[in-house]
This record gives C-alpha cells, sequence and structure tokens, in this order.
C-alpha cells in the first residue's frame, strides 16, 4: 500500500535531537497526528495520513535531502515487514524494521491544567529549542500554509509551555536555572 505524506510531517525530524533513545528519534504517525519529540520539546501536525507507524529521523533526512518544495513524498508498504519512504523523483530510503513502531508520546497528559506545588525553584525556558522550533516553522511556511501568529502558554510557572501556530502544536518543557 502506497501513502501520501506531506512535508510538513517530514520536517517535524528537526524536533528530534537525542540519537541514544531511538523510540524519540524519529516522527510518529497515528490517528491522523504527527509527533516528534526528544524528551524535553515537543512537536505534532495534524496530518491525513491514512497511516500509523514510525518514521526514523535518518529516512526523514534522506528523502527531504536535495528536494524542491513541489516534491511528493510517500510511504510505500509492499507488505508487513517492508517500508520505504520516497520522494516523487525516485529518491527511496529502506525502513531497516518496519514491525518496529514505539509508542507515541502522549502529549495531551503533559499539559495538566492542574497546578502542582512540587518544586519551588526558579525556572526559565531553554532558548535553544524554541530555536528549534523556529527552525522547523521557518522550513514548513515553504508554501505559506502556516499563519504568521503563534501563540505561548502554560498554566502556571512549573507547567510545560504549549506553542501553537496554525496546524502545529509544541510543547517546551522548563528547566531549572
Amino acid at each position: 500500500m502506497n501513502y501520501l505524506i506531506n512535508r510538513n510531517v517530514l520536517f517535524l525530524h528537526l524536533l528530534t535531537s537525542d540519537e541514544s533513545r531511538p523510540n524519540l528519534n524519529g516522527v510518529h504517525v497515528n490517528a491522523g497526528k504527527a509527533i516528534a519529540s526528544d524528551g524535553t520539546l515537543l512537536g505534532s501536525v495534524e496530518c491525513s495520513l491514512d497511516w500509523n507507524g514510525f518514521l526514523p529521523t535518518e529516512a526523514c533526512k534522506a528523502v527531504l535531502n536535495g528536494a524542491k518544495k513541489h516534491h511528493v513524498f510517500q510511504v510505500e508498504q509492499p507488505d508487513e515487514n517492508t517500508l520505504f519512504l520516497t520522494r516523487c523523483d525516485g529518491v527511496s530510503f529502506k525502513i531497516k524494521d518496519a514491525k518496529y513502531a514505539p509508542t507515541a508520546p502522549d502529549f495531551e497528559s503533559i499539559m495538566s491544567k492542574e497546578p502542582t506545588n512540587a518544586l519551588n525553584c526558579p525556572v526559565g525556558i531553554n532558548l535553544a529549542l524554541l530555536t528549534r522550533i523556529e527552525g522547523y516553522l521557518k522550513k514548513v511556511r515553504v508554501n505559506e500554509d502556516l499563519p504568521l501568529g503563534t501563540s505561548f502558554s502554560f498554566s502556571e510557572p512549573l507547567s510545560p509551555i504549549m506553542i501553537e501556530c496554525g496546524p502545529f502544536k509544541g510543547i517546551v518543557m522548563p528547566c531549572r536555572l
């Protein structure tokens, strides 16, 4: 089976960074949502992909390298053990273990609405994490499908910071100072 995939989903790999945690080093696609995280930063976009699975960062990088803005991408799954991520001009990346499908992070539960007083110390935002989100948003603006406005919200100083920009939702975990 073949499934078309939006470049915005593939660019989510920019939000991963931890090679030592392969279950967090890629893009999880499930139930019309694509999620990427490294444990301190998370990004999510809605997608119309009718496929559930995991796209490793190395696969996303391989097909995006040299891609033009008009290129179309797809996930090809000829059988349950074989998976390819391909670009319309023939560039293809075979995903080694198609059965490996780690569980996507449950970011809905991270955004707790209940205040917690478990910690009483100064916290801040790691600006390098915000820079990675900015890098993702700049990449996907190629097609001008994201609005310019971005909103930031949090329920208390120690809670994760929610970032929304069009269909993109992100979370940045606060860090102790």
